[in-house]
């Protein structure tokens, strides 16, 4: 009855430790396809990323440009206005001479009006 008892006690404890072996590679094994299923899915949405950052960055690169080339036509523009301003101001510079001339010259015409007494 004891050997009995001690195959009985030895089967069952083949069967749960075969049982747990078995058991613990189908665990292993659907762990793996779990982890390769994320990792897939991490990988589309890495490539949805980095497809969207890419239209992202070909559309930042176009308006820089635009930016770019408005920029050169205002720094030009600009130049041009300094320029203009440069030649005004030789220009403000004579006729203020001149004013001054003709100012000079209505006061001595002044004087001698004065002078001669005309009236």
């Amino acid at each position: 009855m004891l050997n009995e008892i001690i195959i009985l006690f030895a089967a069952s404890l083949a069967t749960g430790i075969g049982g747990w072996v078995f058991a613990r590679r189908k665990n292993r094994a659907e762990a793996k396809t779990v982890e390769l299923g994320n990792l897939e899915k991490i990988i589309e949405m890495w490539q949805e990323t980095a497809g969207h950052f890419k239209g992202m960055t070909r559309e930042l690169m176009e308006a820089n440009k635009a930016v770019t080339t408005d920029l050169t036509s205002l720094r030009s523009e600009n130049e041009n206005h300094q320029k203009e301003i440069e030649k005004l101001k030789v220009v403000v510079e004579s006729l203020k001479r001149e004013n001054r001339s003709l100012v000079t010259r209505i006061k001595e015409l002044e004087k001698q009006y004065d002078a001669h007494d005309i009236k």
